[in-house]
């Protein structure tokens, strides 16, 4: 196994005999509080699984596999405690998402039985959040690459605006940033839907009619419902729905959203598409 498994305890002694028998079966580091706890994490982590202590002094075990959460999510985190106490169970499970509870004393091989669960459920969650990373970098590619073959034209605007997001969030950082450029490359992507001879007409700089013109109006709200069908992109498809939005509320779409309400990155990218 080449995940690591941190054991978090005040007693050197319970420590050192996790270390003599589970040292074979696993990379096992060890602290002897929650402040060193934190120190190895920091330095040495991520850690498939902690392993720690209710009560230690200063900061105690729930408190900070609260904390390891915080700061790595992935990591599964159980507690070990000398007393059952449900209240106090359920606070440790609530605050700190905790896999299991060990009641003292235990036997070296349940922890390595809970020790070797962890790490499975570690290997689940990372296994998953991969799969999940690369099927959204894919269907965002199949999606650029779409509008590339149909629109060759909007995909270079598109290219252009993302480039000029990219610009103005390195100077204007936004709390969705990564949305934002997502949606300033995909903004135009609800154009695949549009008829290829309306398409044509745009592109040569023709005259559009008032109907056309309707449907490219309908471009926003075409992408957003393409978009928020991806998981994690329903920020991406909420920006992308209300890029043409004005301030005052008009635009599209018509319903009654306006001023603060709108996207601070929507407000970002109908500026940009005006430069773009």
């Amino acid at each position: 196994m080449n995940e690591k498994i941190l054991f978090v305890d005040d007693d050197s002694n319970l420590l050192a005999s996790m270390e003599r028998n589970l040292r074979r079966q696993f990379r096992l580091e060890t602290a002897v509080s929650a402040e060193a706890g934190l120190k190895k994490i920091d330095e040495s982590g991520p850690f498939a699984a902690v392993f720690s202590d209710r009560q230690m002094p200063g900061m105690d075990g729930t408190q900070f596999l609260a904390e390891v959460c915080r700061k790595n999510p992935d990591t599964v985190r159980v507690l070990l405690t000398g007393n059952v106490n449900l209240h106090q169970a359920v606070s440790a499970v609530n605050l700190g998402n905790i896999f299991r509870i060990l009641i003292k004393p235990y036997p070296v091989e349940m922890v390595a039985k809970v020790a070797e669960d962890s790490i499975k459920q570690y290997r689940l969650v990372v296994a998953e959040k991969e799969l999940l990373a690369k099927t959204l970098c894919g269907s965002i590619k199949l999606l650029s690459d779409i509008l590339s073959m149909v629109d060759a034209n909007s995909f270079g605007r598109a290219e252009k605006l993302r480039n000029l997001t990219a610009k103005m969030l390195a100077k204007v950082p936004l709390a969705d940033s990564w949305e934002t450029q997502m949606a300033a490359m995909l903004a135009s992507i609800g154009s695949v839907t549009l008829p290829p001879e309306i398409l044509l007409k745009h592109k040569a700089g023709e005259p559009l009619s008032k109907n056309e013109e309707q449907l490219f109006e309908t471009i926003p709200g075409i992408t957003a419902r393409l978009l928020c069908n991806i998981p994690r992109l329903e920020g991406v498809a909420r920006i992308a729905r209300y890029q043409g939005k004005r301030f005052d509320g008009a635009g599209y779409p018509n319903d009654g959203t306006l001023g603060e309400q709108i996207p601070a990155a929507s407000r970002l990218l109908k500026i940009l598409l005006i430069i773009a």
